[in-house]
Protein backbone atom coordinates (compact mmCIF):
# COMPACT_ATOMS: atom_id res chain seq x y z
CA UNK A 1 0.00 0.00 0.00
CA UNK A 2 1.63 3.18 -1.12
CA UNK A 3 3.25 5.33 2.27
CA UNK A 4 1.18 8.94 2.27
CA UNK A 5 3.11 11.81 2.73
CA UNK A 6 0.06 14.77 2.92
CA UNK A 7 -3.69 14.59 2.34
CA UNK A 8 -4.83 17.22 0.21
CA UNK A 9 -8.24 19.19 2.15
CA UNK A 10 -10.20 19.18 -0.78
CA UNK A 11 -11.76 15.33 -1.51
CA UNK A 12 -13.53 15.72 -5.64
CA UNK A 13 -16.20 13.53 -6.19
CA UNK A 14 -16.96 11.77 -9.73
CA UNK A 15 -19.40 9.65 -10.78
CA UNK A 16 -18.81 6.77 -13.37
CA UNK A 17 -21.47 5.66 -15.01
CA UNK A 18 -23.85 4.70 -11.77
CA UNK A 19 -21.20 4.68 -9.59
CA UNK A 20 -19.69 7.31 -7.57
CA UNK A 21 -15.87 6.95 -6.44
CA UNK A 22 -13.83 9.59 -4.78
CA UNK A 23 -10.70 10.91 -6.41
CA UNK A 24 -8.30 12.34 -3.43
CA UNK A 25 -6.07 14.88 -4.40
CA UNK A 26 -2.41 14.14 -3.27
CA UNK A 27 0.70 15.61 -3.10
CA UNK A 28 3.29 13.69 -5.88
CA UNK A 29 2.03 11.15 -8.28
CA UNK A 30 0.30 8.95 -5.62
CA UNK A 31 -3.60 10.40 -7.02
CA UNK A 32 -5.18 7.14 -8.14
CA UNK A 33 -5.79 6.94 -12.11
CA UNK A 34 -9.58 6.60 -13.09
CA UNK A 35 -10.96 5.16 -16.37
CA UNK A 36 -14.27 5.65 -17.69
CA UNK A 37 -16.22 3.52 -19.80
CA UNK A 38 -19.85 4.18 -21.20
CA UNK A 39 -22.32 1.52 -21.09
CA UNK A 40 -26.62 1.90 -21.48
CA UNK A 41 -27.52 -1.25 -20.77
CA UNK A 42 -27.64 -3.22 -17.03
CA UNK A 43 -24.75 -5.94 -18.58
CA UNK A 44 -22.48 -2.83 -19.99
CA UNK A 45 -22.94 -1.03 -16.68
CA UNK A 46 -21.58 -3.94 -14.43
CA UNK A 47 -18.65 -4.35 -17.11
CA UNK A 48 -18.64 -0.46 -16.94
CA UNK A 49 -17.80 -1.37 -13.03
CA UNK A 50 -15.95 -4.00 -13.14
CA UNK A 51 -13.30 -2.14 -15.30
CA UNK A 52 -13.30 0.15 -12.72
CA UNK A 53 -12.66 -2.07 -9.79
CA UNK A 54 -9.20 -1.34 -8.71
CA UNK A 55 -9.43 2.72 -9.00
CA UNK A 56 -12.50 2.08 -6.82
CA UNK A 57 -10.07 -0.08 -4.02
CA UNK A 58 -7.46 2.33 -4.25
CA UNK A 59 -10.15 4.95 -3.16
CA UNK A 60 -11.69 2.57 -0.27
CA UNK A 61 -7.75 2.80 0.58
CA UNK A 62 -7.11 5.95 0.92
CA UNK A 63 -10.26 6.36 3.71
CA UNK A 64 -8.89 4.03 6.34
CA UNK A 65 -5.75 5.90 6.21
CA UNK A 66 -7.72 9.37 6.46
CA UNK A 67 -8.37 10.54 10.28
CA UNK A 68 -11.99 11.06 11.61
CA UNK A 69 -12.85 14.52 9.94
CA UNK A 70 -11.40 13.00 6.77
CA UNK A 71 -13.40 9.93 6.88
CA UNK A 72 -16.44 12.05 7.74
CA UNK A 73 -15.90 14.87 4.36
CA UNK A 74 -15.10 11.75 2.16
CA UNK A 75 -18.86 10.41 3.09
CA UNK A 76 -20.25 13.56 2.72
CA UNK A 77 -18.94 14.02 -0.55
CA UNK A 78 -20.36 10.79 -1.09
CA UNK A 79 -23.80 11.27 0.10
CA UNK A 80 -23.47 14.87 -1.60
CA UNK A 81 -22.72 13.98 -5.43
CA UNK A 82 -25.41 11.12 -4.80
CA UNK A 83 -27.94 13.03 -3.90
CA UNK A 84 -26.94 15.76 -6.23
CA UNK A 85 -26.84 13.77 -9.09
CA UNK A 86 -30.22 11.90 -8.91
CA UNK A 87 -29.10 8.03 -8.92
CA UNK A 88 -30.10 5.14 -7.51
CA UNK A 89 -28.60 5.80 -4.10
CA UNK A 90 -28.97 2.14 -3.07
CA UNK A 91 -27.40 0.48 -5.95
CA UNK A 92 -24.61 2.61 -5.94
CA UNK A 93 -23.78 2.38 -2.13
CA UNK A 94 -24.52 -1.39 -2.96
CA UNK A 95 -21.32 -1.08 -5.02
CA UNK A 96 -19.30 0.72 -2.40
CA UNK A 97 -20.09 -1.51 0.00
CA UNK A 98 -19.25 -5.12 -2.09
CA UNK A 99 -16.12 -3.38 -3.07
CA UNK A 100 -15.19 -3.00 0.56
CA UNK A 101 -15.95 -6.67 1.13
CA UNK A 102 -13.59 -7.65 -0.93
CA UNK A 103 -11.26 -6.73 1.58
CA UNK A 104 -8.54 -9.04 3.38
CA UNK A 105 -11.17 -8.07 6.47
CA UNK A 106 -14.01 -6.92 4.90
CA UNK A 107 -16.03 -7.61 8.92
CA UNK A 108 -13.22 -5.16 10.84
CA UNK A 109 -13.80 -2.46 7.15
CA UNK A 110 -17.65 -2.29 7.52
CA UNK A 111 -17.42 -2.41 10.98
CA UNK A 112 -15.55 0.51 11.45
CA UNK A 113 -17.58 2.49 8.74
CA UNK A 114 -20.65 1.61 10.06
CA UNK A 115 -19.37 2.91 13.66
CA UNK A 116 -18.15 6.19 11.97
CA UNK A 117 -21.08 6.65 9.92
CA UNK A 118 -23.43 6.72 13.24
CA UNK A 119 -21.76 8.89 14.79
CA UNK A 120 -22.48 11.23 12.27
CA UNK A 121 -26.14 10.45 12.52
CA UNK A 122 -28.70 13.15 13.67
CA UNK A 123 -25.48 15.22 13.44
CA UNK A 124 -26.57 16.36 9.89
CA UNK A 125 -28.94 18.39 7.80
CA UNK A 126 -31.88 15.81 7.16
CA UNK A 127 -31.75 14.75 3.95
CA UNK A 128 -28.09 13.98 4.47
CA UNK A 129 -28.94 11.83 7.49
CA UNK A 130 -31.75 10.03 5.66
CA UNK A 131 -29.20 8.86 2.66
CA UNK A 132 -26.76 7.85 5.99
CA UNK A 133 -29.47 5.96 7.13
CA UNK A 134 -30.08 3.73 4.05
CA UNK A 135 -26.01 3.41 3.49
CA UNK A 136 -26.13 2.25 7.32
CA UNK A 137 -28.91 -0.55 6.80
CA UNK A 138 -27.12 -1.49 3.61
CA UNK A 139 -23.51 -2.65 5.71
CA UNK A 140 -26.05 -3.29 7.82
CA UNK A 141 -27.33 -6.38 5.51
CA UNK A 142 -23.98 -6.50 3.93
CA UNK A 143 -22.06 -7.25 7.53
CA UNK A 144 -25.40 -9.73 8.09
CA UNK A 145 -24.34 -11.90 5.44
CA UNK A 146 -20.99 -11.89 6.33
CA UNK A 147 -21.62 -13.32 9.84
CA UNK A 148 -23.70 -16.29 8.67
CA UNK A 149 -24.33 -18.40 11.36
CA UNK A 150 -21.20 -21.34 9.50
CA UNK A 151 -19.10 -17.61 10.27
CA UNK A 152 -20.08 -17.31 13.97
CA UNK A 153 -17.70 -19.31 16.86
CA UNK A 154 -19.96 -19.08 20.48
CA UNK A 155 -17.55 -19.38 23.23
CA UNK A 156 -17.37 -19.79 27.07
CA UNK A 157 -15.36 -16.73 28.44
CA UNK A 158 -13.25 -17.26 31.26
CA UNK A 159 -10.46 -16.45 33.93
CA UNK A 160 -8.57 -19.38 32.90
CA UNK A 161 -9.12 -19.64 29.09
CA UNK A 162 -9.35 -16.25 27.91
CA UNK A 163 -7.35 -12.87 27.54
CA UNK A 164 -7.65 -9.75 29.96
CA UNK A 165 -7.96 -8.16 26.35
CA UNK A 166 -11.20 -9.62 26.41
CA UNK A 167 -12.55 -9.68 29.67
CA UNK A 168 -11.48 -5.92 29.72
CA UNK A 169 -13.69 -5.00 26.47
CA UNK A 170 -16.83 -7.15 28.43
CA UNK A 171 -16.33 -5.54 31.41
CA UNK A 172 -16.35 -1.47 29.80
CA UNK A 173 -18.87 -2.30 27.13
CA UNK A 174 -21.29 -3.98 29.39
CA UNK A 175 -25.14 -2.22 28.86
CA UNK A 176 -27.85 -3.47 30.70
CA UNK A 177 -25.66 -3.59 34.18
CA UNK A 178 -22.68 -2.23 33.72
CA UNK A 179 -19.30 -2.34 36.42
CA UNK A 180 -19.21 0.83 37.62
CA UNK A 181 -15.75 3.18 38.79
CA UNK A 182 -13.89 1.36 36.95
CA UNK A 183 -10.81 4.38 36.46
CA UNK A 184 -10.62 4.98 40.36
CA UNK A 185 -8.50 1.87 40.92
CA UNK A 186 -5.53 0.34 39.10
CA UNK A 187 -7.05 -1.76 36.31
CA UNK A 188 -6.21 -4.75 36.21
CA UNK A 189 -7.14 -5.38 40.23
CA UNK A 190 -10.24 -3.42 39.69
CA UNK A 191 -11.70 -5.52 36.79
CA UNK A 192 -10.75 -9.02 38.51
CA UNK A 193 -12.39 -7.86 41.86
CA UNK A 194 -15.61 -6.18 40.71
CA UNK A 195 -15.85 -8.89 37.60
CA UNK A 196 -14.59 -12.27 39.15
CA UNK A 197 -18.82 -12.51 40.78
CA UNK A 198 -19.89 -12.62 37.00
CA UNK A 199 -17.13 -15.19 36.43
CA UNK A 200 -17.85 -17.79 39.12
CA UNK A 201 -17.91 -21.06 39.18
CA UNK A 202 -22.30 -20.26 38.88
CA UNK A 203 -21.81 -17.67 36.44
CA UNK A 204 -21.23 -18.12 32.53
CA UNK A 205 -20.06 -15.46 29.94
CA UNK A 206 -20.81 -16.59 26.59
CA UNK A 207 -19.75 -14.41 23.25
CA UNK A 208 -19.68 -14.62 19.79
CA UNK A 209 -16.35 -14.46 17.77
CA UNK A 210 -15.50 -14.42 14.01
CA UNK A 211 -11.78 -15.24 12.80
CA UNK A 212 -11.09 -12.38 11.64
CA UNK A 213 -11.51 -10.67 14.95
CA UNK A 214 -10.39 -13.20 17.60
CA UNK A 215 -10.33 -10.88 20.39
CA UNK A 216 -13.58 -8.83 19.97
CA UNK A 217 -17.07 -10.43 20.91
CA UNK A 218 -19.56 -9.25 18.74
CA UNK A 219 -22.37 -9.82 21.34
CA UNK A 220 -21.97 -11.52 24.42
CA UNK A 221 -24.07 -12.66 27.45
CA UNK A 222 -24.34 -13.21 30.93
CA UNK A 223 -25.88 -16.02 32.81
CA UNK A 224 -26.40 -16.84 36.32
CA UNK A 225 -27.24 -20.75 37.68
CA UNK A 226 -29.51 -20.81 40.30
CA UNK A 227 -31.53 -22.93 42.29
CA UNK A 228 -34.62 -20.97 41.80
CA UNK A 229 -35.71 -17.82 39.83
CA UNK A 230 -34.35 -14.69 42.06
CA UNK A 231 -36.92 -12.19 42.92
CA UNK A 232 -34.59 -9.05 41.59
CA UNK A 233 -31.56 -8.44 40.04
CA UNK A 234 -29.69 -7.31 42.87
CA UNK A 235 -29.27 -10.80 44.43
CA UNK A 236 -27.40 -12.22 40.76
CA UNK A 237 -25.20 -8.76 40.99
CA UNK A 238 -24.03 -9.24 44.53
CA UNK A 239 -21.00 -9.77 44.37
CA UNK A 240 -20.82 -11.41 48.30
CA UNK A 241 -23.66 -13.88 47.50
CA UNK A 242 -22.85 -17.16 48.23
CA UNK A 243 -21.87 -19.81 45.16
CA UNK A 244 -24.48 -22.38 44.35
CA UNK A 245 -23.07 -25.90 44.11
CA UNK A 246 -23.44 -27.20 40.37
CA UNK A 247 -25.42 -30.13 41.96
CA UNK A 248 -27.97 -27.34 42.80
CA UNK A 249 -28.25 -25.49 39.26
CA UNK A 250 -32.03 -25.50 38.79
CA UNK A 251 -32.29 -22.37 36.69
CA UNK A 252 -30.84 -20.41 33.96
CA UNK A 253 -31.31 -16.80 34.14
CA UNK A 254 -29.88 -14.49 31.10
CA UNK A 255 -29.88 -11.44 33.34
CA UNK A 256 -27.91 -8.80 30.62
CA UNK A 257 -26.91 -9.08 27.02
CA UNK A 258 -24.83 -6.86 25.13
CA UNK A 259 -24.40 -6.25 20.93
CA UNK A 260 -21.04 -3.97 20.28
CA UNK A 261 -22.76 -1.04 18.10
CA UNK A 262 -21.49 -2.02 15.25
CA UNK A 263 -23.36 -5.09 14.61
CA UNK A 264 -26.43 -3.81 16.43
CA UNK A 265 -30.15 -5.00 14.27
CA UNK A 266 -28.48 -7.64 12.79
CA UNK A 267 -30.47 -10.01 15.64
CA UNK A 268 -26.93 -11.75 16.51
CA UNK A 269 -28.49 -11.90 20.46
CA UNK A 270 -31.08 -14.68 19.33
CA UNK A 271 -28.10 -17.01 17.79
CA UNK A 272 -26.07 -16.43 20.92
CA UNK A 273 -29.51 -16.79 23.38
CA UNK A 274 -30.17 -20.29 21.51
CA UNK A 275 -26.87 -21.39 21.36
CA UNK A 276 -25.97 -20.76 25.39
CA UNK A 277 -28.86 -22.68 26.15
CA UNK A 278 -28.09 -25.66 24.34
CA UNK A 279 -24.49 -25.75 25.58
CA UNK A 280 -25.88 -25.13 29.14
CA UNK A 281 -28.17 -28.65 28.95
CA UNK A 282 -25.71 -30.48 27.67
CA UNK A 283 -23.81 -29.38 30.34
CA UNK A 284 -26.37 -29.73 33.68
CA UNK A 285 -28.90 -31.79 32.10
CA UNK A 286 -31.22 -31.01 35.18
CA UNK A 287 -31.71 -27.28 33.97
CA UNK A 288 -35.60 -26.80 33.01
CA UNK A 289 -36.09 -23.22 33.52
CA UNK A 290 -34.99 -20.43 31.33
CA UNK A 291 -35.16 -16.92 32.18
CA UNK A 292 -34.38 -13.71 31.73
CA UNK A 293 -34.20 -10.37 33.98
CA UNK A 294 -32.96 -7.71 31.34
CA UNK A 295 -35.00 -4.77 31.43
CA UNK A 296 -37.74 -4.19 29.02
CA UNK A 297 -37.93 -1.12 26.86
CA UNK A 298 -40.56 0.84 27.92
CA UNK A 299 -41.92 -0.89 30.70
CA UNK A 300 -41.46 1.21 32.96
CA UNK A 301 -43.12 4.28 31.76
CA UNK A 302 -46.02 1.73 30.66
CA UNK A 303 -46.40 1.00 34.63
CA UNK A 304 -45.83 4.21 36.01
CA UNK A 305 -48.77 5.23 33.28
CA UNK A 306 -50.82 2.51 34.71
CA UNK A 307 -50.70 3.41 37.93
CA UNK A 308 -51.48 7.07 37.63
CA UNK A 309 -54.59 6.06 35.95
CA UNK A 310 -54.86 3.20 38.16
CA UNK A 311 -55.36 0.50 35.91
CA UNK A 312 -53.38 -1.96 37.66
CA UNK A 313 -52.16 -2.52 41.78
CA UNK A 314 -48.71 -2.92 42.49
CA UNK A 315 -48.01 -7.04 42.83
CA UNK A 316 -47.13 -8.21 45.97
CA UNK A 317 -43.50 -8.79 46.89
CA UNK A 318 -42.13 -5.92 44.82
CA UNK A 319 -40.96 -3.43 47.26
CA UNK A 320 -38.88 0.27 46.45
CA UNK A 321 -40.04 -1.01 42.61
CA UNK A 322 -39.33 3.27 41.84
CA UNK A 323 -36.20 3.51 43.10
Amino acid sequence: MHRLNRLNSQLYPTLYNGFLIHKTQFSGNLAPRYYHAKGSSTEKNQTSYDSILPSVMDSIRCYWQLDSSGRYNLLCSLIDSVMKEGVDVKANHSHLVRSICSLSEPVKALADMRLHLQSQLNRVEKERNNTCIQLDRIISEQLGELLGQDNLQMKRISWEDDSFEIIEKICLHEAVHPIKDHKDIKRIWLLYHLHIRRLGPDRRIYGLFVDSLPHEPLVFIHIALLPSMPNSIHSILDAESAINLPENFHCAICYTITTQTAFGNINLGRHLITSAIESLQQEYPQLKTFATLSPIPGFRKWVLNQLANNHIDLPKGIIDWDQ
